[in-house]
């Protein structure tokens, strides 16, 4: 089904006017049909009001009206469109007929939204692809390169001669042509053989900007200005005639090697290979003044690779501090990762109330090489960091910044410096989408504007269109270093991680809770729609997943936990055969509530201590939970935590089982919370358990994401959200219990 619902979708058609030999030229949009199913069976609009036995046929196999939803979506277009709203006026439309300048302003102010509405559009075939389609750019050519700094070295401030002219697709025009576009009167005209689409105000921009632009530009801009798109709002095509930028070039794309640094004297470890080259990546990228996101998988070692760097940079002479962001839960974990690898570097925790403020931190950061600080104060203290002389910015865990609208994204965006660095386990952990906030954190521009790259890029993709995705990687890999921990040429001595679904029924009580909750939402769905049903599916999807889990959880009764979950059963056997091995285990939960009830039910049936961490548990005790765990031979056997306060930035290699008592249906949270043990320092196999009730939404859900996956680390939307949008069958389907599912736990 479309976006609208419908088994089909409108489909628009330009086409040159036949008859046109002398006069203005003219050209026809036609209307059509076209199946969501099936893209190449198209209808015209001709077939649509007297059908022939072929479109009667599929007409009359779909509970749809054909000519009511063609004449609905002509309506909302005629509303914006004037050529379209003279087509209405016929008592069967079939189309509409275009001036050159009716297509223009068709073509330059409308098509983006048509695309963004789901409405399909053929072009001419002369033209090619409507985005692929040639566009004016300034492109320039250096004519001296062989500018040396002291010491015979390339320095990023060296400056080029550069000669800047204006190019058409890949096609530098000569002087007679652009003034002959200058001169145009119509939008639309043929240069070398092809149609272009010519807007003034691009041309006029263009015009102005190549007077504006310097004829001499240091080479730190001169790579800004060959590796993005746009530069201070004029497009540029790149740079040639450079050996040294070819070379940055040839690197950034993999086609030559990268000089590998050696590990920096002073620094107490010793880096595993992969570890010297993503030092080595990171110290490259940084030299050159961009922006790198090091996106190892959890565990990796991306904390000690950067400790690596600022270790290099200190002893190269770099006196000026660099800001750390991170998640409040880690910043005791950077604080004494530094000081057990650089212990000589100074560090500066700057969090609390009591925090620096004014002159007092700008002067007191002077005296460190790195300040701390969290995401929490980020967009607070954004004023002070923007007064700081930084030599660069690092986020951890950068997921953080994945939505560009929130304002701690915004105000990492603003934060100086000649640098920038982002490390996540997770680039993209919802949809390609999230990487645009953290490309533009890194390399501002790199990529087009977000309505640009939702049409460009981010819909394509999530249609699967294979295309893009290549485009996408060509794009962004340069800035991007992710190896996983699955490749053994990576690193060959971490343990087997295990992955096994535990499968539980449902007790009585709880089947007979989740029957009840359906029927109440098969009877309330039908009397409404919008907001009012989404808020109503959601706040049964949440209800369903707490009776799975425990009727207590659902009921919020404080009643009796023993014998009436199938999962609290199940727990317990896993609990038993690790407590009878010495083992330890981390168990994760969604809701805190029922972490505090697995608290309860552990203590209680196995006479042990349990550890709970949640979002209100304050940083000292957390630390102090994660350091009994850790260290003390006598520690608790069963660490609980909510997969929210929990699920990032702990090490926590002592547990060799990891319980996931609820899903998420994120394979990217999961794994996240998963290499809280599985990551470097863990010597035994890590046994992983997705808990799952069968037959319930649980299982149908973890099948159906399974299904649509598209590219890794991709689900079909955040948490539970796009549940709402499905039709009332398809959750039907979804919600019901599937046979045999119940059983007596006595």
């Amino acid at each position: 089904m479309s976006v609208t619902g419908q088994p089909w979708r409108l489909f628009l058609r330009i086409d040159e006017a036949p008859g046109e030999e002398t006069g203005e030229k003219k050209w026809e949009l036609t209307w059509h049909l076209q199946s969501v199913g099936d893209p190449s069976l198209v209808v015209p609009a001709a077939r649509v009001w007297s059908p022939g036995p072929a479109e009667k046929q599929w007409f009359d196999g779909i509970d749809s009206n054909p000519r009511r939803f063609l004449l609905q979506m002509l309506g909302q277009l005629a509303s914006t469109i004037p050529a379209v709203a003279r087509s209405l006026y016929q008592q069967c439309p079939l189309g509409c007929e275009l001036s050159l300048d009716e297509l223009f302003e068709f073509l330059h102010d409308h098509v983006p939204t048509i695309l963004d509405q789901g409405i399909s559009i053929q072009f001419p075939s002369a033209w090619g692809k409507f985005e692929d389609r040639p566009r004016l750019a300034v492109k320039g050519t250096v004519g001296r390169d062989a500018v040396f700094s002291a010491g015979g070295q390339f320095g990023l401030e060296d400056l080029l001669d550069v000669d800047w002219s204006v190019s058409l697709g890949d096609d530098v025009l000569t002087a007679e042509e652009l003034e002959m576009l200058t001169q145009l009167k119509t939008p639309f005209t043929q240069v070398r053989g092809r149609w272009i689409l010519l807007s003034r105000k691009e041309l006029e921009n263009i015009i102005d900007g190549l007077k504006k632009v310097p004829d001499k530009i240091n080479r730190r801009d001169a790579l800004l200005f060959s590796i993005k798109e746009n530069y201070k709002g004029l497009p540029i095509s790149g740079i040639s005639g450079s050996k040294w930028l070819d070379s940055v070039r040839s690197t950034l794309t993999g086609r030559q090697s990268l000089d590998e640094v050696e590990q920096p004297e002073g620094f107490r470890g010793m880096l595993r290979p992969y570890q010297i080259r993503g030092l080595s990546w990171l110290a490259w990228l940084t030299k050159l003044g961009l922006g790198g996101c090091l996106a190892d998988d959890m565990g990796l070692g991306k904390t000690v690779q950067t400790l690596a760097l600022l270790k290099k940079m200190e002893l190269e002479g770099e006196k000026r501090p660099v800001l750390l962001i991170c998640p409040t839960s880690v910043m005791e974990n950077w604080r004494r990762e530094a000081e057990r690898f650089v212990p000589d570097i100074k560090v500066m925790v700057q969090h609390g109330t009591k925090r620096l403020r004014g002159e007092r931190f700008i002067s007191a950061s002077k005296k460190h090489s790195l300040v701390i600080s969290s995401y929490a104060l980020l967009h607070r203290d954004c004023g002070l960091y923007s007064k700081t002389n930084w030599a660069g910015v690092i986020l951890d865990e950068a997921q953080n910044i994945k939505n560009p609208d929130t304002r701690q994204s915004k105000a990492a965006y603003t934060v100086p410096g000649d640098w920038r660095i982002a490390l996540t386990g997770t680039p993209v952990e919802n949809h390609v989408g999230d990487m645009w906030s953290i490309m533009e954190f890194l390399v501002p521009g790199l990529l087009p504007n977000r309505s640009r790259f939702s049409r460009e890029f981010l819909r394509p993709i999530q249609a699967g269109h294979r295309e893009t995705m290549e485009k996408i990687k060509r794009i962004t890999g340069p800035f991007i270093l992710r190896r996983l921990k699955s490749d053994k040429q990576i690193i060959s001595d971490l343990p087997d991680k295990i992955e096994s679904p535990a499968f539980c029924n449902l007790t009585r009580e709880q089947a007979s809770l989740y029957n009840a909750v359906l029927k109440m939402l098969d009877e309330k769905m039908a009397a409404c729609d919008g907001i009012q049903r989404k808020g109503m599916v959601l706040s049964a999807v949440t209800s369903l997943k707490q009776i799975c889990n425990h009727p207590a959880l659902y009921l919020k009764d404080n009643s009796d936990l023993g014998d009436r979950s199938g999962k609290l059963s199940r727990l317990a056997e896993i609990a038993e055969e690790m407590l009878s091995t010495g083992d330890r285990s981390l168990i994760f939960t969604q809701y805190a509530e029922m972490g505090a009830l697995l608290k309860k039910y552990l203590q209680e049936t196995f006479g042990r201590e349990v550890l709970f961490l949640h979002g209100g548990v304050e940083r000292q005790k957390r630390d102090h939970m994660v350091q009994r765990f850790q260290n003390d031979k006598d520690a608790p056997p069963f660490f609980v935590l909510s997969l929210r306060a929990g699920g990032t930035g702990l090490n926590l290699t002592r547990a060799n089982h990891v319980v996931m008592f609820d899903r998420w249906w994120n394979p990217a949270v999961e794994q996240q919370a998963v290499d809280r043990a599985y990551r470097i320092g863990q010597d035994k196999s890590v046994q992983v358990h997705y808990f799952c009730c069968k037959g319930t939404l649980e299982e149908k859900i973890e099948a159906l994401i399974q299904s649509k996956k598209t590219i890794a680390e991709t689900v079909v939307g955040t948490g539970e959200n796009w549940l709402a949008d499905l039709s009332d069958d398809d959750l039907r389907e979804l919600f019901t219990l599937g046979a045999d599912v119940v059983e007596d736990i006595k």
